[in-house]
């Protein structure tokens, strides 16, 4: 399973990478992988389950950066006993762009705020947002 996993993640990250920025309203993919931690999740979570890896989880947290007393945010999927990290190399030091562990150290920083099932259709967000994120989506897979 982990090599699929692994398979799908890197070919989904190449399409977001290979896709206009006009053809992705969701503007935090422009400079994907950097701040595309959010989105980007979402719609591999979406790409994985379409892919029979299910069910899978969308995690979120926060940490402390103690220099300046503010919080830095990060999310990633869950897959059973598995992290699915594929925008982990927008941080310091981290060379691997994909990330597939039962390691949960690194992980471990971000105090967790969010665990629910990825997808972003039923959660929170109003339909502007989702009309954008099923746009980039499709625009994202038309270059698989």
């Amino acid at each position: 399973m982990v090599s699929k996993i692994r398979k799908l993640s890197k070919k989904f990250r190449k399409a977001i990478i290979k896709t206009e920025n006009k053809k992705l309203p969701m503007m935090t993919l422009h400079e994907f992988p950097r701040g595309a931690c959010g989105d980007g999740s979402w719609l591999l979570g979406r790409y994985l389950k379409e892919n029979g890896i299910e069910p899978i989880y969308y995690v979120s947290g926060l940490k402390r950066v103690t220099e300046n007393n503010n919080t830095e945010s990060h999310a990633w999927l869950e897959y059973r006993d598995l992290i699915i990290d594929f925008t982990i190399d927008q941080f310091e030091g981290k060379e691997c762009n994909i990330v597939i562990t039962k390691d949960k150290k690194w992980h471990a920083q971000f105090e967790i705020d969010n665990r629910v099932l990825a997808d972003y259709k039923s959660y929170y967000y109003d339909n502007k947002t989702i009309e954008d994120l099923n746009d980039s989506y499709e625009n994202i897979i038309n270059n698989l």
